[in-house]
């Protein structure tokens, strides 16, 4: 269940955990060296995405009837998102 966050790095990975505290993935670094910038906002665009795709499906819904490429972007995305 979300919301889910990113622990903190673990020896080489950020785990991504949901509310209860089950590990839901681990991301390790593409440099052996240690974790990029980049490494750290894609940890937490990982934990964030359940209130992304939340927060995008509550916008939609208020534009739903709008045809534009933006609000057909987003339905895009929401069954890419949800495997529909």
């Amino acid at each position: 269940p979300a919301p889910w966050r990113r622990d903190d790095k673990r020896s080489n990975r950020w785990l991504i955990r949901d509310a209860r505290g089950a590990t839901l993935c681990e991301m390790y670094p593409w440099d052996v060296s240690g974790c990029r910038e980049d490494d750290q906002a894609d940890a937490n665009l990982v934990a964030a995405a359940p209130e992304l795709l939340e927060s995008l499906e509550e916008v939609l819904s208020f534009v739903a009837f709008i045809e534009d490429p933006v609000v057909l972007k987003a339905r895009a995305v929401i069954k890419k998102a949800t495997g529909g």
